[in-house]
């Protein structure tokens, strides 16, 4: 079978990928794992799990299980400045965001389950439980164990694809920043704020998150 971790950029979709694989592997399911540049040999495998963000209507065809994920845009984009730098001011947020949610668009009716970032954030044992539930998982396994399992996770130079990723973690150097929600205040101009709850601020309140 095939799962997808097809979240959004910067909304723990590599935590996901990470909690799906090693899900199915503690339930006895060992899958083989990887991101889409990997696909081809991928899916000859009994259980594969693989990590993308664009659209694709080949995976999206055969895919039995898609998994998403969403965040509050404004810590979306203060993420992506930690992680990549600040190249532009506005404009730079919608030509940012906009591709991401066509992404989103594109999955998040196929989904299975779609993942609030910020309730992951909040208790991880918890939603390793909600995920488990999606895939059907028999009841049993040890969520404590298994978050920190993910927790103790890090970037190997070892196993670096050409990509820049570890190919077992799909983490790259420097992937995680500060995750708390709420932390677009202290990164993102009030300008960059202005731009997005704009642009986007009906997307913000349809999925729980308040316009300031």
């Amino acid at each position: 079978m095939i799962y997808l971790a097809a979240g959004m950029h910067r909304s723990g979709s590599t935590w996901q990928f990470n909690a799906l694989r090693l899900l199915l592997e503690h339930a006895g399911q060992a899958p083989a794992a990887g991101a889409w540049p990997e696909r081809t040999t991928l899916v000859q495998a009994t259980n594969c799990v693989i990590k993308l963000h664009r659209p694709d209507e080949e995976l999206a065809a055969q895919t039995a299980m898609v998994f998403t994920s969403h965040r509050d845009l404004r810590d979306l984009v203060a993420s992506h400045h930690r992680m990549f730098g600040r190249s532009a001011l506005p404009p730079a947020t919608t030509s940012l965001l906009q591709p991401i949610l066509e992404s989103y668009a594109y999955w998040s009716p196929l989904a299975t389950y779609d993942m609030p970032y910020e309730q992951m954030i909040a208790d991880k044992p918890a939603e390793l439980g909600r995920l488990a539930t999606a895939l059907g998982l028999a009841p049993g396994l040890d969520f404590t164990a298994i978050a920190a399992e993910i927790e103790a996770l890090v970037f190997s130079p070892a196993r670096q694809a050409a990509g820049g990723y570890d190919a077992v973690t799909m983490l790259f150097d420097g992937h995680i920043t500060n995750g708390q929600h709420g932390s677009w205040t202290g990164t993102l101009s009030a300008e960059e704020v202005a731009e997005i709850e704009t642009e986007y601020g009906s997307w913000l309140t349809e999925h729980g998150y308040e316009v300031t």
